[in-house]
């Protein structure tokens, strides 16, 4: 997505099967693996709002 600060900034779209449930933070705990284990960078988790 466009960003004033940093040009451009990541940007998740999150389909969940109908009946399931998933806040902002579960997306992001969920993301946090692969940082941990090296996959992806930190940065391209998008901030919640």
């Amino acid at each position: 997505m466009p960003d004033e600060k940093w040009g451009e900034r990541p940007h998740a779209l999150v389909n969940l099967k109908p009946g399931e449930q998933a806040s902002a933070e579960d997306t992001h705990n969920h993301l946090d693996q692969f940082v941990d284990s090296g996959a992806i960078n930190k940065r391209t988790i998008p901030e919640t709002n």
